[in-house]
């Protein structure tokens, strides 16, 4: 079953980025570091397959994936069963130290509400399409099985890549938990 259109998605600070690099590594054109690029009413037949990457929120505004995706729908670019999402998920105290330290919120609560709100819309928005879940902490803790299996998984899809990225990924999670390190916004303090 081929797919034409890889949408990632997740909580701000949940590994979106390690994921869309990913696929693009395993060979998805037209998508690149920055998802603002792709401007979904002017993709074409031939841009596929194409990768997508957006949090939840972005920018602070919630994203509605069936509104963003109508442009392609109504050109018959793509159909339901053409979409496969990855969904991102992240150990949730380091993913609120990180919102926290990127200034997506001002505080611990702000954090766990957003995340809380972004998996329920999420699931709530994908029920009709195919989704994989996108370990953020599997993926870092161990690179280079995690990266077989996620390449393994893809040719399901119809993407044959490479297993050559797995030196390339950072555990960006241990810096959440050393000792003697507190975290506020916008900078980081050490204990005396």
């Amino acid at each position: 079953m081929n797919k034409k259109f890889f949408l990632v998605v997740g909580a701000e600070s949940t590994g979106t980025h390690l994921a869309t690099n990913l696929l693009i590594q395993a060979g998805i054109k037209r998508g690149t570091r920055l998802h603002d690029d792709i401007k979904i009413e002017d993709i074409e037949e031939r841009d596929f397959p194409i990768v997508y990457r957006r949090s939840f929120p972005h920018e602070r505004k919630w994203f509605d994936i069936k509104l963003t995706l109508k442009p392609l729908f109504e050109k018959k670019l793509i159909t339901e069963s053409d979409v496969l999402v990855f969904v991102c998920i992240r150990n949730w105290h380091c993913t609120i130290k990180s919102q926290i330290i990127r200034t997506h919120v001002d505080n611990e609560e702000a954090a766990l509400q957003n995340i809380k709100r972004a998996y329920r819309d999420i699931f709530r928005q994908i029920e009709n399409v195919d989704y994989e879940i996108f370990s953020y902490d599997e993926m870092v803790n161990n690179p280079y099985d995690s990266i077989n299996s996620f390449y393994e998984n893809l040719k399901r899809y119809g993407v044959y890549a490479a297993y050559e990225c797995a030196r390339n990924i950072t555990n960006e999670n241990k810096k959440y938990y050393r000792k003697g390190y507190i975290y506020t916004l916008r900078n980081i303090e050490t204990i005396k």
